[in-house]
């Protein structure tokens, strides 16, 4: 069952009544007019709204017998005339996949990185100075899109900056603080990657929702209408389902782990771990 709230401001140039045509299924539950219960009165499958003269406030509340499902469309409610600045807000407590509603609006973006992480995925993994293939970077990348910058820059970064030490280890200037600074980003990793974990098994799915709206709450806006609001449709899924694939990511990244920790204790050390202060030898005369 969905609740559905409908607000309105109705332009009158004399009083009388007006007509909304909603779906068939829907329950309507109460019916306020400038801040004035009402009692429901349906004609010919229609609500009938009293208005006065000038400008009516209307809050319709009402019932739709719709389940959330895969594919989710909005209840069509035609308002029976034109209309204009529609704006349409969904909270909607699933794991979004795609979202279409009037032109300007909530977007998934998500899928409009997937190229840019496949590129960048092939690029790392045709080095082989990392310990993983283009594969597994791309896998890394899709885990690491539901936290923040911060934590994705630290990540790769210990990647990158691992395998620069090991490739040149013997052209290493001021190496006993290159070794702290790397000391220091290997720590910021294993938080990071915690944290990363932690984000994906607790938190909530990050598709990237951008223009007007945020991951649960999508927002639409329409310049105008010849009477029926703009439909709305949304792809998701249950949330267990995205905490199932978030687990099977962070077994991957647990079995990954010793493997990476491994191959940096390795990179770290190669050529020494610190460089020895030169000892000067002073000539007796």
């Amino acid at each position: 069952m969905l609740k559905v709230n409908l607000n309105l401001n109705l332009r009158s140039s004399e009083g009388g009544f007006h007509k909304i045509k909603f779906p068939k299924t829907a329950e309507i539950e109460s019916l306020n007019v400038n801040s004035n219960p009402y009692p429901i009165s349906i004609k010919d499958d229609m609500l009938v709204v009293p208005v006065i003269q000038g400008i009516n406030y209307v809050m319709v509340e009402f019932n739709i017998n719709q389940k959330l499902e895969t594919i989710f469309k909005s209840p069509l409610v035609d308002l029976m005339s034109p209309s204009v600045n529609i704006e349409q807000k969904i909270n909607f407590s699933r794991w979004i996949f795609y979202a279409k509603g009037p032109l300007k609006g909530s977007v998934v973006m998500f899928w409009s990185m997937l190229p840019i992480w496949f590129v960048f995925s092939i690029m790392l993994g045709y080095f082989k100075i990392y310990p993983m293939k283009s594969w597994q970077w791309f896998l890394l990348f899709l885990g690491l899109s539901q936290v923040n910058f911060v934590i994705n820059f630290v990540i790769i970064s210990w990647f990158i900056f691992m395998g620069l030490r090991d490739k040149y280890s013997d052209k290493i200037k001021y190496k006993n603080l290159v070794q702290c600074l790397l000391a220091f980003l290997t720590i910021m990793f294993v938080v990071c990657l915690f944290v990363s974990i932690k984000s994906g098994l607790l938190g909530s799915p990050n598709m990237m929702i951008r223009g007007g709206g945020f991951n649960d709450n999508l927002f639409w806006y329409a310049d105008a209408s010849e009477g029926v609001i703009p439909e709305i449709m949304i792809i998701s899924f249950s949330q267990m389902i995205y905490k199932a694939v978030m687990l099977l990511w962070s077994m991957w990244i647990a079995l990954s782990f010793v493997k990476w920790i491994k191959w940096g204790i390795n990179s770290y050390a190669k050529d020494g771990i610190w460089k020895a202060k030169d000892e000067k030898t002073e000539k007796s005369e």
